[in-house]
């Protein structure tokens, strides 16, 4: 069975490549630990349907086609438990646009 794709590092700039996406060990901890559990809470959920219903079109092509299937954190909320669940922070976002704005460090 083929092992998991390659991808590089979510932290701009980094070069590392990390099996099936995601940060590398030197910028795993940008992610914050406490951060991380909260999108397995079913506040999260509630709020990222929220979010799916009032944005059913990605904000940055706005297709009909782009359906919104990320929820992205315009400022970066770390362990930051004011901006991770702050309405104003949340972005609807196509799977594409989510990843090229996290790779651009936004």
């Amino acid at each position: 069975m083929p092992s998991a794709a390659r991808a590089f590092c979510l932290e701009p700039g980094c070069a590392i490549t990390v099996h099936g996406g995601g940060r590398c060990s030197q910028h795993k901890h940008k992610q914050g630990a406490v951060g991380h559990k909260w999108y397995h809470t079913a506040r999260w959920q509630r709020l990222r349907e929220i979010v799916l219903i009032e944005q059913p079109f990605c904000a940055d092509c706005l297709e009909p086609k782009a359906m919104t299937k990320e929820i992205h954190h315009k400022v970066k909320p770390y362990s930051d438990p004011v901006l991770f669940w702050d309405r104003e922070n949340l972005l609807g976002l196509c799977r594409i646009h989510h990843r090229i704005r996290t790779l651009r460090g936004e």
